[in-house]
């Protein structure tokens, strides 16, 4: 379980690591977790399967895209975000949403860094001003309308449908092992299985998340989670700090704290290079789907949780499945407003991938 990568002195190393950054001086967390060899094989593990840097410029394009047009991660959140909102409201307006939409589960606050979808529960973050307006409709439509609703409409499909769609999974990541000639215990094994479907799932959820910001189409927050796993591929902890702070991508200290922590979580020594590579995945994802979002029917994304490549070999067996009429499918792409929705998506692959002009890495050197 991902949680296990949560370090158990986080609070106390957060506080020695801000005393040293405000003061100008150089101090990387030195984390301890309950089983440090798990940790370290996750984090293997993770870079053998997932770990690419596709898309990476692009990503590093869009955060430069952003600051240009607002100048600051502060200013961004400001405009495209909305005002801050308390913890407690933030709690009330997911209970409504939830009842609005005939969405039944538990609202709660958890221990997560961020809000998360978990087996039957909402968990919610208690960080004073994480929530804001615009930024609230758009984590309940993607922790409500994407994870949750994707998931009970797994269950509702016919056993044989579902594994004939995620049936190869376990080869896909045998085969990746193979590649790297890396043995992992069963455990583990099951564990890059479920993540699989990550890239995909959070990269719908992403596209999802920003169709609410109709000030500005740009994958700000994915990309800047998929530029700090690289950044953490060859810096400390605290260089990944400075850097994302020197270039205005995090709105203080705090808020550079919780982006590197994601990045750097399963590591003890935070003054090595490497890192937790899971966060690339949802900009992957959201640029894949953004790239093809015309050789899908909206809908039919939501039906169960799937991959792309899996939608695309699978489509009118999905579709037949659909007509069942047992699936719930979310406010925003129901029969009358999925035309509408489409055209969002397709502003929003314009912005991120026709009208962004990207510089690689060979340019920049060259220059």
């Amino acid at each position: 379980m991902l949680t296990k990568l949560r370090p158990l002195n986080e609070k106390a190393e957060r506080k020695v690591f801000q005393q040293y950054y405000k003061n100008g001086k150089v101090y990387n967390p030195q984390f301890e977790y309950a089983d440090n060899k798990y940790c370290t094989a996750v984090q293997h593990a993770f870079d053998d399967v997932f770990y690419t840097d596709l898309y990476a410029d692009r990503a590093e394009a869009i955060l430069e895209e952003t600051m240009r047009l607002y100048g600051t991660a502060a200013s961004y959140k400001a405009m495209v975000w909305g005002d801050v909102v308390s913890a407690e409201d933030a709690k009330a307006r997911a209970e409504a949403y939830a009842a609005e939409n005939n969405i039944q589960t538990n609202i709660e606050f958890g221990k997560s860094l961020v809000t998360t979808m978990g087996k039957n529960s909402l968990n919610l973050v208690k960080t004073p001003g994480y929530y804001r307006d615009i930024r609230l409709d758009s984590l309940l439509d993607h922790e409500l309308s994407v994870h949750h609703i994707r998931s009970k409409n797994h269950k509702s499909l016919d056993p044989e449908v579902r594994e004939i769609i995620s049936g190869c999974r376990k080869e896909w990541v045998s085969d990746r092992l193979r590649t790297v000639g890396r043995k992992v215990c069963s455990g583990l094994r099951r564990l890059l299985e479920q993540h699989v479907i990550t890239m995909d799932e959070e990269g719908l959820a992403s596209v999802v998340t920003h169709a609410v910001y109709r000030h500005c189409y740009l994958l700000f927050q994915p990309a800047l989670s998929n530029y700090i796993v690289h950044l953490a591929k060859t810096m400390s902890f605290h260089d990944c700090v400075k850097t994302i702070m020197d270039r205005h991508y995090a709105t203080d200290i705090d808020d550079a704290w919780t982006q590197v922590m994601r990045a750097k979580r399963s590591q003890q020594n935070t003054a090595l290079s490497g890192g937790f590579c899971k966060d690339i995945l949802p900009f992957i994802g959201a640029i894949n789907l953004l790239d093809n979002i015309q050789r899908v029917e909206l809908p039919l994304l939501f039906v169960g949780k799937f991959r792309f490549e899996e939608y695309c070999m699978n489509e009118d067996l999905i579709r037949q499945q659909f007509q069942r009429d047992v699936f719930q499918i979310p406010h925003f792409v129901q029969c009358g407003k999925d035309e509408g929705y489409m055209e969002t998506l397709l502003q929003m692959r314009n912005e991120n991938i026709y009208g962004l002009q990207v510089e690689s890495s060979q340019e920049k050197d060259d220059s």
